[in-house]
């Protein structure tokens, strides 16, 4: 018995295609039957376009539809699709129903159709922006697929028109990253985002838009917003949105940028304005740890200014939390010190070593007048020489950081460096009280501890720099002006 055909169910062959049950049915008789089956079936499935193409079970039986007509019934079933702002918007915001529109577009390698459809989506290209960020992102990969860069102009215009819109809207700052990833208009809308990128850093969504692009690490893109930010970074960082962009510079951005950066804040005169403002205090923590690894001059003065005027931040909720971060990072730095220490001692010549402890402090708690007769001399003191062991050079560190001893023995260039200006008596190092050697000056304290650690973390570079050879020596001259450098 002859199997049935499509024509016999005249008036009902659009029926057949949107019951699931009968899809097999339909897509067989599509692909065996004749030209009349076909074009039965194309006239009554025309006025249901829309919804075949909408439903996940029923667009195959359009997709096949599609595949066995002719190429003017395929531009049929796309004018009909993209007709209308309303039913385009609807088509290209559905999953399947995007499909399906350029399953049948991709039939065809008809430049004047895929150029009409891109002026269709122009007219409606706001809307879709504005629009589920997955939908939209969909779309753009299927017209990038199959329209491809050169035909996007009219849709990089209509971008262009409501960039800053889309910029500061929940969804359209997600589309707007997809078109400049997707190299849908990328120049234009870089270069128009990067001319706003300072006040887009202070919107509540425009400051994702631009941490977002600047995490693309992309070299044209990080310097047009760089470019617009120089200068405003102090600003930026007593804003509750754009303290977020000047933290991820510091933290993320290259050297060069995040130096930058840092240093336009640490100049600023509203650097302690900063530190107590409850944003800008975060700006300055980030700083901190920054420039503890790539930038130690910066972080010991700004971490120095802090210490020396902790009773004033510590009185500001915000402030306290600075000094707390201010403090817990000059202790590792300093213990970091201490092993750094160590460690020079292993690699300089005993000449060196010498040198280094007269930059830091001398050895030996009691001095006499036979073996040391140009100090002041303790009556009845056992005989006692410089003891220049590296241990001994770690508990020194302790007495300039922790002052768990009640005396320390003073040398010469510390004398200079601590008690210069306050004791015109101080001809030479004698002992004294660690209250007295930082008092009434009490700056005094990190100008000592300040030396210390220069010498320390420079210790390799700097003192080659003043004239060490292989063999370990050293200028004195040179180590003089190391130790009063600042």
């Amino acid at each position: 018995m002859a199997k049935s055909k499509l024509t016999d169910y005249s008036g009902y062959i659009a029926s057949i295609a949107l019951n699931p049950k009968e899809i097999g049915f339909f897509c067989e008789r599509i692909q065996v039957g004749d030209v009349s089956e076909v074009d039965a079936a194309f006239f009554e499935c025309v006025h249901f376009v829309h919804q075949l193409a909408t439903d996940e079970t029923c667009s195959i039986c359009l997709k096949k539809l599609a595949e066995k007509s002719f190429m003017w019934q395929r531009f049929l079933l796309l004018d009909l699709l993209t007709k209308g702002p309303e039913q385009l918007t609807k088509i290209c915001l559905d999953k399947t129903g995007c499909s399906s529109l350029f399953f049948i577009l991709g039939l065809d390698s008809c430049d004047i159709q895929k150029q009409e459809l891109v002026t269709r989506l122009a007219l409606v290209f706001k809307q879709l922006l504005l629009s589920d960020p997955r939908a939209v992102e969909y779309l753009l990969r299927h017209l990038v697929e199959s329209v491809g860069a050169p035909n996007f102009q009219p849709l990089q215009l209509s971008a262009l028109e409501c960039v800053l819109d889309l910029a500061k809207d929940p969804c359209g700052y997600h589309n707007l990253i997809s078109l400049i990833r997707l190299g849908i208009g990328r120049d234009a809308l870089v270069q128009t985002l990067g001319a706003n990128a300072a006040v887009l850093s202070t919107d509540r969504i425009g400051n994702f838009l631009v941490q977002s692009l600047l995490n693309d690490h992309s070299d044209d893109l990080t310097n047009s917003f760089f470019a617009n930010m120089a200068g405003k970074f102090v600003a930026m960082s007593f804003n509750m949105n754009s303290y977020h962009v000047v933290q991820w510079l510091i933290d993320n951005g290259n050297p060069d940028i995040s130096q930058l950066v840092m240093n336009e804040i640490d100049s600023s005169p509203q650097l302690s304005q900063l530190i107590i403002n409850k944003f800008g205090n975060y700006v300055i923590q980030k700083i901190l740890r920054k420039a503890k690894i790539i930038n130690p001059p910066l972080f010991l003065r700004l971490s120095s200014f802090i210490t020396a005027n902790r009773l004033v931040f510590s009185s500001n909720p915000s402030g306290i939390h600075v000094v707390i971060e201010c403090d817990l990072l000059r202790q590792r730095w300093y213990g970091g010190a201490v092993i750094l220490c160590q460690d020079l001692h292993k690699r300089l010549s005993d000449f060196s070593v010498l040198l280094l402890n007269v930059l830091l402090l001398g050895a030996g708690s009691h001095l006499d007048v036979e073996t040391q007769p140009n100090r002041h001399a303790v009556v009845g003191a056992a005989n006692s020489l410089p003891d220049l062991c590296p241990g001994h050079v770690v508990s020194h560190v302790k007495v300039l950081l922790l002052f768990k001893d009640k005396s320390v023995v003073l040398w010469s260039i510390q004398d200079h460096i601590i008690t210069v200006g306050t004791d015109s008596k101080s001809s030479g190092s004698i002992i004294k009280k660690i209250d007295d050697v930082y008092s009434p000056r009490p700056a005094h304290k990190n100008s000592a501890v300040l030396v210390m650690i220069l010498a320390l973390y420079y210790g390799m570079t700097r003192l080659a720099a003043a004239g060490m050879s292989s063999s370990g020596d050293i200028q004195t001259t040179s180590v003089a002006k190391l130790a009063m450098a600042r």
